[in-house]
């Protein structure tokens, strides 16, 4: 779309174009050529949905299950804010006979090379098929951390005290849009407990340890939530789970959904190995008197990844494989997440 304004700048959308449907997250992205360029404002029917600085101009909005049409407005200042540049287009409404379904896929990987990483440096394929990068966030986004934490008979001797403690000491580093909360699992799984106040947390403290372990069920019952990490704190191989270990993977193994694991003793989980790998987290090794420091340890490395958000061009429901590979010798990748499952 030309820009209102005969200015020395010009702005104009690149996604979605005008007469477009959205549905869920949706990437706005714009182009804007001129000098002295200040900052892009992105508005979704009048309201501000986010800021761009420097190219690539681009927010990335949800505008949910509406089936409704709307107004996006691209707002270019320059020139130290003295001038200003518009472009607008409206996108078409979905019809209710139509069905839209939009995978937005995040992978957390390890990106190493000189500058900023492009959508450019990289290359991302979804089976065998090049998926186009919508964004490359150099650390993570708004989430909400669920800790699964279990109270089994074995997690007796200040195992779960600890494991307790460790959780309340991280709740500090919790960044603004993050959320937590805490499940406690034996061969019966807890509801979720609000850890954005101390109260429920204290009375966990007191709980006693007692019975089986039903891991995969307590993984299995996490609701779905916009980005999901998930940190379970284990001794114990499941030996009460109704769920069998393929039903639980798909349950856990969606495209926004991380499950990293801090264990204790010898008798690891062969599931926790194949969550942890299949979604990008991590498996530690722990003890009772180190899991305060291994689960510091964890967030430096959960904040320091960079997450590669995608749009899935494949469809149907089924396990999905991703690859990343770098496009540029300068430019070195260590892929975490290596499948998600499509529902």
């Amino acid at each position: 779309m030309a820009p209102l304004s005969a200015a020395a700048a010009e702005i104009r959308f690149v996604t979605p174009l005008d007469g477009a449907q959205v549905f869920g997250a949706t990437l706005l992205e714009v182009e804007a050529s001129g000098e002295s360029i200040d900052r892009i404002e992105l508005l979704v029917d009048g309201v501000l949905v986010g800021v761009a600085r420097r190219a690539p101009f681009r927010v990335v909005h949800d505008f949910g299950e509406s089936t409704v049409s709307h107004s996006i407005e691209a707002i270019l200042h320059h020139d130290g804010f003295r001038r200003s540049e518009r472009a607008t287009i409206s996108t078409m409404p979905l019809m209710t006979e139509q069905s839209l379904t939009i995978d937005l896929v995040e992978v957390p990987l390890r990106i190493r090379g000189p500058g900023t990483p492009s959508a450019k440096d990289l290359i991302v394929r979804e089976n065998g098929i090049d998926q186009r990068i919508l964004e490359i966030a150099a650390t993570r986004g708004p989430a909400h951390f669920t800790f699964v934490v279990d109270r089994s008979l074995s997690m007796g001797e200040g195992r779960l005290q600890s494991a307790l403690e460790a959780v309340a000491s991280i709740l500090p580093r919790l960044r603004a849009g993050d959320s937590a909360s805490l499940i406690l699992f034996n061969h019966r799984v807890d509801r979720p407990i609000d850890l954005r106040t101390g109260a429920d947390l204290h009375a966990a403290r007191e709980l006693a340890p007692s019975g089986g372990t039903s891991l995969r069920e307590a993984l299995a019952s996490i609701r779905e939530e916009r980005s999901r990490i998930i940190i379970t704190i284990t001794d114990g191989t499941d030996r009460s789970s109704a769920i069998d270990e393929e039903s639980a993977l798909r349950k856990i193994g969606t495209s926004r959904t991380t499950v990293h694991a801090l264990t204790l003793g010898n008798d690891a989980s062969g599931f926790l190995r194949k969550a942890t790998r299949q979604t990008g987290g991590a498996m530690v090794r722990s003890r009772a008197p180190s899991l305060r420091t291994d689960l510091q340890a964890l967030f430096d490395e959960i904040d320091s990844r960079h997450v590669v958000i995608y749009q899935s061009t494949n469809s149907g429901a089924g396990w999905r494989e991703i690859s990343v590979r770098s496009a540029r010798r300068s430019v070195s990748t260590d892929l975490a997440r290596t499948r998600y499952y499509a529902k």
